[in-house]
């Protein structure tokens, strides 16, 4: 496709087209998105041609029971291939498509905290997420994406639109609510301490007071 606007186009619904969208988003992603699992069943073999800073690349993939096995490559000036990544599996075509794009684009992992309240762990969400920028279906419940949690569309939005630092801010912020984190875990930890150290103290000046009451009985 060279620039301009395209469309898929049938005479009816419920032709497909849809899920040739899909089908490319797999590709780009390693990992379906929305492609119905009866479709997905129909496939046998997939083969996906695209452009990096106009450098050629070749996705091709069987597949067999819904599973892909096949390679990433890079397509030389003359045509000839070479492999870049295999895989066999859907874990490993994410992996490799992940590996891939971070690099090739020279993208790096938004940092989040996750998790709940007082609990919450640092997370990074990468290409499944990041790729969310490359097709906007569905019922636009987001901005950008699929993921809501730890504001991720509007730092998608921040980082593809390349607000100066936004990455770091992020990264920034996310260190310093693991510090706060910690910290406020400590201070809890330190006033449970310290309430069962009154408790203690407070029992055993009980049973001191009690043992002595006792001790004053048997010297009279």
């Amino acid at each position: 496709m060279k620039p301009g606007i395209w469309a898929i186009t049938s005479e009816k619904n419920f032709a497909g087209k849809s899920s040739i969208i899909e089908i490319i988003l797999w590709c780009l992603r390693g990992m379906p998105k929305d492609l119905q699992g009866d479709v997905r069943k129909w496939l046998s073999w997939v083969t996906l041609d695209f452009l990096v800073d106009a450098q050629p690349y070749r996705i091709e993939f069987t597949v067999e029971a819904g599973v892909p096995t096949g390679t990433l490559m890079l397509i030389r000036p003359g045509g000839a291939p070479t492999i870049v990544d295999r895989f066999s599996s859907d874990e490993g075509f994410a992996a490799a498509m992940s590996q891939f794009m971070m690099n090739t684009l020279d993208l790096d992992p938004i940092p989040a905290m996750q998790g709940k309240e007082g609990d919450k762990t640092a997370v990074e969400h990468g290409w499944t997420a990041l790729s969310g920028g490359l097709y906007f279906g569905g019922d636009h419940k987001l901005l950008l994406g699929d993921v809501q949690m730890g504001g991720l569309p509007a730092r998608m939005l921040q980082m593809y639109v390349g607000l100066p630092w936004a990455l770091t801010v992020m990264q920034a912020r996310t260190v310093k609510k693991e510090v706060e984190q910690e910290q406020d875990q400590s201070y809890k930890a330190a006033a449970r301490a310290a309430a069962e150290a009154t408790k203690a103290r407070t029992r055993l000046e009980t049973d001191l007071a009690g043992a002595q009451k006792t001790l004053a009985g048997l010297s009279l």
